[in-house]
């Protein structure tokens, strides 16, 4: 039981000396460095999310992008067949025909 007794008035001795006028003089730069670190880790963590954020917001811009280009594509190949050319250039009237001759090399 003695033992016991003399830990808890080590403890208490030790809170009193923590919270004390003299070991915060004693330990002021290392309060300071700690809340410096603490302030740092905080900071650190705040851009790391808005960079994270800024990531998510440019995939889903760049794959509006690539569905965008993907639409373009089939609406220009579709445009570009040549049955579509071929209705094209009769409703608006142009006078060419389809060459009926194949195409053959011309060597020099």
């Amino acid at each position: 039981m003695n033992e016991i007794g003399n830990l808890i008035k080590t403890i208490q001795g030790k809170t009193k000396y923590v919270f004390s006028e003299e070991f915060v003089k004693n330990n002021m730069y290392l309060m300071g460095l700690v809340v410096l670190l603490c302030i740092a880790i905080i900071e650190n963590r705040y851009a790391c999310d808005k960079q994270f954020n800024q990531i998510k917001k440019l995939k889903l811009e760049l794959q509006d992008k690539k569905n965008d280009a993907l639409a373009v594509n089939a609406e220009l190949s579709q445009i570009s067949r040549q049955s579509n050319v071929k209705v094209l250039i009769s409703e608006s009237g142009v006078d060419v025909a389809e060459s009926t001759l194949p195409p053959f090399m011309i060597k020099k």
